[in-house]
């Protein structure tokens, strides 16, 4: 049977028809609108009936709301904005970097810097600025903190609804009457009534939070009048990334030393502060609520692992494999047979939203995590990333002048970073001439380019000497096309600025001296393995050299490929874009 608005209306006709009494009467016009007024909301009744229907099935609800709603009921939580995080948010009370303070200067938690806008940041952990310290590296956050104070009724199950559709994801803290309490990801999974934990549950629509506590059997119940405060990181989300270096650079907070004394501080980005993401759209939260109702909480496959460890707050992105995918790997290997060091080993490469492999601690925080939920047998081992960056020179000519040189050039940035940059690409994702090219020209305003694609990798100088042994990525590469740099720590936050040139190919295999930088004549790499070795002999012309060591020092080694398409050779590497080295112009075409 149909609802539509005719099937209705000749339906009441047909059915009025049929009565004698409404023989003479049917056709009145007045009597014909109110036929039409009341099949036309059966039809719409249907129609809505029919679209709440489709919102209650998994497969095809069309509202983020709907699928909220049904997550939990797959044992999924879907993610609200994440803020962008950096390793190197430097501060110092010198306004270049390069003095130190009389007594101990402290940085608390949630201290902020800016871009003198919109954009800024928050430290992640309480520090210390020490004595004879120039200066200090913060692990930071973009976005500020929020404190919401509220006084409960004492309810079994207490709800606190906060509303905010900025909320962090995974960074903020919930104090009952000033002591801290544990987040749980259910609260019926609470294994006291004296457990002194919370739920956090989101709204339907992004909006905000609810926050659960317990009933006395199930975690600890709130009092009446208890006071309960919540902190949290509102933040920008996807739109609070910040590419380049030198960017943050206002201290917005007030800065005390360990006397009380207000201090004036300086700060600077010296790295790019990424990995920002918005909410969870639909379809993320369609694809990633299957796989957690597949995956239970059990890891027994390789896709459990990977979804498991990506439900830890530090994982950003990771790949896992076995003894099956190492046999794969190496071309003489029989499938089914015997790898003895590598039976029953887990192998996992997992990086922040940095793109640094994950710390020490957060790899044994993980390790504790799976042993509830892995197979006694399998063996869990850490394997460290190996990144893999592209330099992109973009000439763009723009034949529509209806777009302004400014406007296509921020075009570009932003397609690249979204394309190419470290959210975007993943482990074991190749890049081709062809994919760049093809997708470089579909952006708004380009009307054709010239794209040129080189690589470089990053190493370091062996500790108490300039020696720097070393493999290349990707190979074979083509011969004179190799450039060494050395920047040290100091001027990271100089940018590209802060690189000096020591060394290049001579076609042959050597590396020779770039002026004013004395290389050893054994110095040398092959074209064809990566493999070689830099030994700077006079290393005085270095900047800082004399108040740095070695390992004070960045190595970056830039290269072309023989072939101009990137296949990646390890499950451990991962390529992605460098913000700081890609040139773009553009001009209108003549």
């Amino acid at each position: 049977m149909l609802f539509d608005f005719t099937s209705v209306q000749q339906r009441i006709v047909q059915g009025l028809a049929a009565k004698s009494s409404w023989a003479d009467i049917l056709y009145y016009s007045t009597n014909q609108r109110l036929i039409d007024a009341i099949a036309q909301e059966i039809s719409n009744l249907a129609q809505y009936d029919e679209y709440l229907t489709r919102e209650t099935k998994w497969s095809q609800a069309q509202n983020t709301s709907s699928l909220l709603l049904q997550a939990t009921l797959l044992n999924y939580k879907p993610n609200r904005k994440i803020g962008s995080v950096g390793t190197q948010q430097r501060f110092s009370t010198s306004q270049t970097f390069n003095a130190s303070y009389s007594v101990i200067v402290d940085i608390p938690k949630y201290t902020v810097f800016s871009d003198g806008g919109d954009i800024k940041v928050s430290t992640t952990s309480s520090n210390s600025l020490l004595v004879g310290a120039n200066y200090i590296d913060l692990d930071v956050i973009q976005g500020t903190p929020v404190t919401t104070n509220f006084v409960v009724q004492g309810l079994n199950y207490e709800e606190i609804d906060v509303i905010d559709s900025t909320i962090e994801n995974s960074n903020y803290e919930v104090y009952v009457n000033n002591v801290l309490w544990t987040e749980i990801s259910d609260i019926r999974l609470a294994t006291s009534g004296t457990q002194q934990v919370f739920q956090v549950i989101n709204k339907p629509d992004f909006s905000g939070i609810i926050l659960k506590f317990g009933n006395n059997i199930f975690g600890q119940k709130l009092s009446s009048g208890d006071a309960v405060k919540f902190v949290y990181i509102s933040t920008l989300g996807a739109s609070g990334n910040i590419l380049a270096s030198g960017i943050i650079t206002t201290v917005e907070s007030t800065i005390y030393d360990i006397n009380g004394h207000t201090v004036q501080g300086y700060c600077s980005n010296i790295g790019p502060i990424e990995g920002g993401q918005d909410a969870e759209t639909a379809e993320s939260i369609r694809t990633n609520g299957n796989q957690a109702f597949q995956t239970g909480d059990r890891a027994t496959a390789e896709q459990d692992y990977v979804y498991l460890l990506k439900t830890q707050p530090i994982v950003f992105k990771t790949i896992v494999w076995g003894e099956y995918e190492k046999g794969l790997d190496d071309p003489s290997y029989t499938p089914g047979s015997y790898i003895a060091p590598s039976e029953n080993m887990v192998y996992i490469c997992a990086i922040d939203n940095t793109g640094s492999t994950i710390s020490l601690a957060s790899q044994t925080s993980i390790r504790a995590f799976l042993n509830t939920i892995k197979s006694p047998t399998d063996i869990p081992s850490f394997v460290d990333v190996e990144m893999i960056y592209m330099i992109f020179n973009i000439t763009a000519y723009v034949s529509d002048r209806s777009y302004t040189l400014s406007q296509v050039k921020s075009n570009i940035l932003t397609a690249v970073e979204n394309q190419y940059g470290l959210a975007g690409m993943d482990f074991h994702v190749n890049v081709d001439y062809s994919d760049y090219t093809t997708y470089i020209d579909s952006i708004a305003g380009v009307d054709h380019h010239d794209t040129t694609a080189t690589l470089f990798n990053k190493f370091s100088f062996q500790t108490g000497q300039y020696i720097c042994s070393f493999t290349l990525s990707l190979f074979p590469f083509d011969a004179n096309s190799v450039s060494i740099w050395v920047r040290s720590h100091s001027d990271t936050g100089l940018g590209l600025a802060g690189w000096v040139e020591v060394a290049t190919d001579d076609g042959a295999g050597n590396l020779v001296s770039v002026s004013p930088y004395v290389v050893l004549n054994t110095s040398s790499i092959n074209y064809s393995t990566g493999a070689g070795t830099l030994t700077l002999t006079d290393a005085t012309s270095l900047p800082h050299y004399a108040t740095s060591s070695p390992t004070d020092y960045d190595v970056k080694i830039i290269y072309t490929l023989t072939d101009r398409n990137f296949q990646l050779k390890q499950r451990w590497q991962y390529i992605q874009y460098s913000s700081e080295d890609l040139v773009v112009t553009t001009q209108y075409t003549t």
